[in-house]
């Protein structure tokens, strides 16, 4: 399993639990909020373990993992900054909860439109607060690591063999943004014949950067200085 996939399932692991928990505690909301459940169930047991809610228990964090994933969160976990999954939460909630509203809800909603709004509000509230915070933890966790050079990837410069020292010299500077220049491509170089190396790093040509990137496992594109 690569550190892709091993985050990815991190993230799809917490994100399941957490919807899934957050539906079970809107549902107990639901419960209060609503006034006929307690006319036909009489009890927040018997409403949680009707054969409705068990199904929308099921149903609803499935609805919610495929919006999860249309919303592009799970395609790169190394890439992702804390507006990012904020913004990102943010609008899968507001996405997920019109869709519950319209598709299970609807039976719910009274004339009563503060009552409604209180039970579509402590929907998005859950389906947010309790998605983000796992998110913005295990964020922060592979920030720390790509920091401190235990994530790193492995990166390309682009330029010439007559950079300046203090270019090489602020090199080890790059860990900081999980990159770990191995070579550079030289644009005055014109064939593989000409490699050699600088200040620990390969001298490429242009041409050679698809073999040596295959070579390597380097995946575009490449950082410039």
């Amino acid at each position: 399993m690569t550190l892709q996939q091993k985050y990815r399932t991190e993230y799809v692991i917490s994100d399941l639990l957490t919807t899934s928990l957050a539906v079970y505690l809107f549902n107990i909301i639901r419960f209060h909020l609503i006034e006929h459940a307690h006319i036909s169930y009489g009890s927040v047991g018997a409403f949680i373990a009707s054969t409705t809610v068990i199904s929308g228990q099921i149903i609803i964090p499935l609805v919610m993992m495929l919006v999860y994933y249309l919303s592009g969160f799970y395609n790169d976990v190394f890439s992702k900054s804390r507006v990012n999954v904020f913004n990102t939460t943010l609008l899968s909630a507001f996405i997920g909860t019109t869709i519950i509203l319209l598709l299970m809800l609807i039976n719910d909603l009274t004339i009563d439109r503060t009552r409604d709004y209180s039970v579509v509000a402590s929907l998005f509230v859950l389906l947010f607060g309790l998605v983000f915070i796992p998110r913005i933890i295990i964020t922060r966790h592979i920030f720390k690591k790509i920091r401190r050079g235990d994530i790193y990837f492995p990166s390309i410069i682009v330029g010439h063999e007559a950079l300046t020292d203090s270019f090489y010299a602020s090199i080890p500077d790059f860990t900081a943004s999980g990159m770990r220049p191995v070579a550079l491509c030289d644009v005055n170089f014109e064939s593989a014949a000409s490699n050699t190396t600088s200040h620990g790093l390969d001298i490429i040509a242009p041409n050679d950067i698809e073999q040596y990137c295959d070579t390597h496992s380097i995946a575009p594109p490449y950082e410039s200085p």
